[in-house]
């Protein structure tokens, strides 16, 4: 992370703040994909405070009838993940494993440094 990144938000838990450091770490993100990542940061911080519970109360729970249900907390850990996800692909951070993706990303990472370091606003719109 560079000293011109910022640094992460008090409301982050460890885990939160390890995606913000990991993110930065190789990524120049606007103000408006901060304000994303830091939604993002909180997803995995609920991610991991489910995570937990999960471990401590395990996968089932007896329903209404007695019967053995799936955890309501496997959904909510299903939703953070998912909400997670999906932020950090808005702002094309998501390391996919496809070496086309990879390249894409490489190349906006690279053009936003070009942009920047010729104090120009580069929008990201052509990748």
């Amino acid at each position: 992370m560079t000293s011109s990144n910022p640094r992460p938000p008090r409301d982050l838990s460890a885990g939160g703040k390890a995606l913000w450091g990991d993110v930065l770490a190789d990524f120049e993100l606007s103000p408006a994909e901060i304000a994303l990542l830091h939604q993002a940061c909180r997803a995995r911080d609920e991610l991991d405070a489910l995570a937990v519970a999960i471990r401590e109360q395990g996968v089932v729970s007896k329903g209404s009838m007695g019967q053995l249900v799936a955890s309501p907390l496997l959904a909510a850990a299903n939703a953070a993940r998912g909400s997670m996800l999906s932020i950090l692909a808005k702002i094309d951070v998501l390391d996919t494993g496809d070496d086309q993706a990879k390249a894409a990303v490489t190349a906006r990472k690279n053009h936003r440094q070009t942009a920047a370091a010729r104090g120009v606003r580069w929008a990201g719109s052509s990748l």
